[in-house]
C-alpha cells in the first residue's frame, strides 16, 4: 500500500513465488537423495540377530518418519507456491481491469472535453 492506494509490484511477487518454487523443488530433490543414498544400509550387517532385528525396526520407523516428513514439507512449499502464483495472477487480471476502466474514462472524458461526447 502506498498512501491511499494499493499497489503491487507483480513482476517482483511472480519472482518470489519463482524462488518458493524453486524451493520445493529443491526439497523434494532432497527426500530422493536421502532415499537413494540410505537404500544400501537397508540390508546392513547383522540383520538376523536379535538386536539387529530390533534396531532394523527403528530403522525403518525412522526412515519412514523422516520420507513422510520430507514429503509434507515439499507438499506445504509446492501449495505455498501455487498460492501465491495464483495470487499474482489474481492482482495482475484486477491490475489490468482497472487500468483498461481509467483509459476507458480517461479517453470518455476527452472526446467530451474536446466536444466529441454524446449529448
Amino acid at each position: 500500500m502506498a498512501g491511499d492506494k494499493y499497489t503491487a509490484d507483480t513482476s517482483r511477487l511472480r519472482a518470489a513465488s519463482e524462488n518458493i518454487k524453486y524451493i520445493g523443488d529443491f526439497a523434494g530433490s532432497l527426500n530422493e537423495t536421502f532415499n537413494s543414498q540410505r537404500r544400501p544400509t537397508d540390508q546392513w550387517p547383522g540383520i538376523n540377530d536379535e538386536y539387529a532385528l530390533q534396531a532394523g525396526q527403528t530403522y525403518r520407523q525412522n526412515v519412514n518418519d523422516v520420507l513422510d516428513i520430507g514429503t509434507a514439507i515439499f507438499g506445504a512449499i509446492a501449495g505455498i507456491a501455487k498460492g501465491t502464483l495464483d495470487s499474482t495472477a489474481q492482482i495482475t487480471g484486477t491490475q489490468g481491469y482497472a487500468l483498461d476502466s481509467i483509459a476507458q474514462v480517461a479517453a470518455q472524458t476527452s472526446d467530451e472535453s474536446t466536444g466529441g461526447g454524446k449529448h
